[in-house]
């Protein structure tokens, strides 16, 4: 099985602004789709006949604004061992969509990312990818923020992005 990405929020304004969260179902064009965590969307619209889900896009271009998907990561199989790395959110299911503050910092895996971070490196927004961009130096991007450590907890090794 492949490993999924694994997002982890370590002081991220949403968890006290419950305003910043937007409930989604991701959409691969005009059909809903699975998609990891720590992952970027945009939101198109509120889906027909819902007040509160939205349907979420990969971005169309680099100077969208992006969420951060942050599903809770509940597994139902209790036959065997699932880790978090077994998690992605559901075709069709709603899931939590983060609007990302300055100042925030979260975490996510290599599986997050177009290319291995390195402390320093920044995270930013391509178009047409849900994935977060690596970038040794910036010109005009739309820069999420920044690589500022890489920790090692267990078997995971997470890359730490302080919001720009």
């Amino acid at each position: 099985m492949a490993n999924h990405a694994i997002v982890r929020l370590d002081n991220v304004s949403a968890q006290y602004d419950g305003a910043l969260i937007k409930s989604v179902k991701f959409y691969n064009g005009e059909n809903v789709a699975a998609i990891d965590n720590a992952q970027v969307v945009t939101l198109d619209s509120l889906l027909p006949g819902e007040r509160e889900i939205y349907k979420a896009v990969a971005p169309a271009a680099a100077t969208d604004k992006v969420y951060l998907t942050a599903g809770v990561e509940l597994l139902y199989d209790e036959s065997t061992y699932h880790g978090l790395e077994d998690y992605t959110n559901e075709a069709g299911k709603p899931f939590r969509a983060i609007d990302l503050q300055s100042g925030d910092t979260f975490s996510a895996t290599v599986e997050a990312f177009d290319a291995t971070p390195v402390v320093g490196n920044f995270v930013v927004v391509t178009a047409g990818s849900t994935k977060l961009a690596v970038k040794a130096t910036v010109i005009d991007e739309h820069v999420i923020g920044k690589i500022v450590q890489i920790e090692t907890v267990g078997s995971n090794t997470y890359y730490v992005v302080s919001v720009a």
